[in-house]
């Protein structure tokens, strides 16, 4: 009987790594618009690196470009928990609680949903305001709102006021995902006259922008400074960054551009560290009742970074199967077991069969990529892919060999998983490669516009748009020579001379991506 129950209990122990899960239920948009490709599990998202660039930037207008499988629309749903739903991504940023009220900082989604099929430009963007309007409320007052018919851009700037003046220092974030859906349902090809849309994503930004929805999102940026918009696209197998968004206005090009990163090692580790409690107690309850004390072994972990390396899609698909082999087991021998070399063998065919679409859809975009390069382009390319079967997942690529590649080649092996970096190529050394937020990014450009002397205002204007607080400007450039330290450079990049003016020693190593 013993031997039933535990079988029975095995196998009926929910896979906490199924991309079905409790944050998904919880969303707070309509379940047909919820894709469950890649949904955040347990209480370590893997997005830690990513929520603080978001919330630290402090940037209003940004592009959160990924590629297909990277998280996208995992990473909006996680940021509309509220704090009040006991586990939201203020907990995994709780040593930023010093420095921020955490508490203060909202996002929203906007369904988009409503506007399908609308054909004209007036009742699209009436329908968009009302669609804003009601997801503010909501995250405002913390319950539904019925959606009048009257609601305009004087209620939505009136409920924007009445946050500021009740809630000074709060940040609210539109979000706007699956902007594709409009472009794939427009029955308006009136609002498209002109424009060089193509794709179903730049169709729907176009439509968008016809109506006047991206400047009415613009000038409330300009107007309230509790106001912010994350635009969340899909990235395009194109060869350069600045091939991403050729067929955009102005008003979109206000938008600063956030490419989502796979997981840092630090976050992937910590993803597959997780401990039963990281699933709730009730399930953790569950497991340790059945006889489990851990999910996976260090052992185990080792092998799936080994294995998956950093991408969210296969880290998820690597542990979901792995406990699920882990699952049979136990239910015949009544113990949580540790995989062996033959189960790790069966379980990489597995995984093969079952990622064989992903792998050849992202070969594909590689490729796409390359198509309009140069044969030496395409050579170095085939050269560098073929040098790495002989690297493990936690090697480093030679700094000297990355940057041989060239600028393009970097970006098309890079763009599914980094942002900005900055090379620093001493004479007599190896180049240090130096990753960077997106405000790093814009600081360094800025002051390689006026390497010799550059004025704190114009810093200010060129990372953050505006002047801000001098304290807070002093900071963020403190961190950023001492991350520059930290990196062994072996000498001060960043000089800060009197009168609020600063410069770049040799500018001349410095080149920025």
């Amino acid at each position: 009987m013993a031997e039933n129950r535990y079988e029975s209990g095995w196998l009926t122990l929910q896979n906490p790594f199924s991309r079905i899960t409790k944050q998904v239920t919880l969303a707070s948009i309509m379940e047909r618009n919820i894709d469950t490709s890649d949904a955040i599990i347990g209480r370590v998202s893997g997005r830690r690196a990513d929520i603080t660039r978001i919330i630290m930037n402090e940037q209003s207008a940004i592009f959160l470009v990924g590629t297909p499988h990277i998280g996208k629309s995992t990473l909006i749903r996680y940021l509309q928990q509220p704090s009040s739903t006991g586990w939201s991504w203020r907990n995994e940023l709780v040593d930023l609680g010093n420095q921020l009220k955490l508490d203060d900082i909202h996002f929203v989604q906007i369904d988009l949903a409503p506007l399908e099929g609308i054909e004209g430009s007036d009742e699209l963007l009436s329908s968009f305001i009302g669609q804003c309007t009601k997801a503010f409320y909501s995250a405002y007052q913390q319950e539904e709102r019925p959606l009048s018919s009257q609601s305009d851009l004087k209620e939505l700037r009136g409920l924007l006021r009445t946050i500021s003046r009740e809630a000074p220092g709060a940040r609210y974030f539109v979000m706007l995902d699956s902007i594709e859906r409009l472009g794939m349902t427009s029955k308006q090809p009136r609002l498209l006259d002109g424009s060089k849309a193509q794709t179903f994503q730049e169709r729907g930004l176009a439509l968008l922008d016809h109506c006047n929805a991206i400047r009415t999102l613009v000038e409330l940026i300009d107007e309230f400074t509790a106001f912010g918009v994350i635009l969340s696209v899909e990235s395009l197998p194109r060869p350069r960054i600045d091939d991403q968004f050729q067929h955009v206005s102005l008003d979109l090009a206000r938008f600063t551009t956030m490419i989502l990163q796979a997981f840092t090692w630090d976050d992937t580790a910590e993803f597959l560290a997780q401990g039963p409690e990281n699933f709730g107690t009730n399930w953790a309850s569950m497991f340790k009742t059945l006889g489990g004390n851990y999910i996976f072994s260090r052992s185990e972990q080792a092998w799936l970074r080994q294995q998956a390396g950093t991408h969210p899609y296969l880290l998820q698909q690597l542990c979901f199967h792995m406990f699920r082999f882990k699952q049979e087991y136990a239910s015949i021998h009544s113990t949580w077991p540790e995989l062996q070399a033959r189960e790790k063998l069966q379980l990489i065919e597995l995984i093969n069969e079952n990622l064989s679409t992903f792998l050849a859809h992202t070969w594909q975009r590689l490729q796409e990529a390359l198509e309009n390069n140069s044969q030496e382009t395409k050579s170095k390319f085939y050269e560098f892919i073929s040098s790495l079967a002989y690297k493990q997942a936690d090697n480093e690529i030679d700094p000297t060999d990355w940057y041989e590649l060239g600028p393009e080649l970097r970006y098309i092996v890079s763009s599914p998983t980094t942002g900005h970096s900055l090379t620093i190529g001493r004479p007599g050394d190896q180049p240090v490669l130096v990753s960077l937020s997106e405000l790093e990014y814009r600081l360094f450009k800025t002051l390689l516009q006026r390497p010799e002397r550059c004025k704190e205002d114009e810093l200010m204007q060129g990372a953050w748009g505006r002047l801000i607080e001098k304290p807070r400007f002093t900071q963020r450039m403190h961190q950023l020579r001492k991350k520059l330290k930290e990196q062994g450079v072996g000498t001060e990049i960043i000089e800060n001379s009197y009168g609020g003016f600063y410069s770049l020693n040799h500018p001349e190593w410095l080149h920025l991506e």
